[in-house]
């Protein structure tokens, strides 16, 4: 036990990272990327990628698995559209109010 306790004791109490001004300076003059859509997804892409899910997969950071997104009640597809819907309109709407 007083090894795992050494160990985490160094692993997780470690020094503040510094700053670095060229990293933050070439952060504040990037653009942005053509290559990302920022479109909402389709039902289709949503569809897509629910049939894609494997069972028996662990659960992501929303801790909620595969299995149940696959046999959600209603149309997953369709709550996850209007999940995605909602989130944007939220977050236009706080980036509206920040640049304002």
């Amino acid at each position: 036990m007083e090894h795992w306790r050494e160990h985490y004791s160094t692993t997780l109490n470690h020094a503040a990272a510094t700053q670095c001004t060229d990293l933050d300076a070439q952060a504040n003059c990037a653009l942005p990327s053509s290559d990302i859509s920022y479109a909402l997804p389709t039902m289709e892409e949503v569809a897509k990628a629910i049939r894609k899910l494997k069972n028996g997969r662990a659960a992501g950071p929303d801790d909620i698995h595969p299995e149940l997104v696959m046999c959600g009640v209603g149309s997953p597809s369709q709550i996850l559209v209007f999940d995605f819907q909602s989130v944007r309109r939220v977050c236009v709407c706080v980036c509206v109010c920040v640049q304002s």
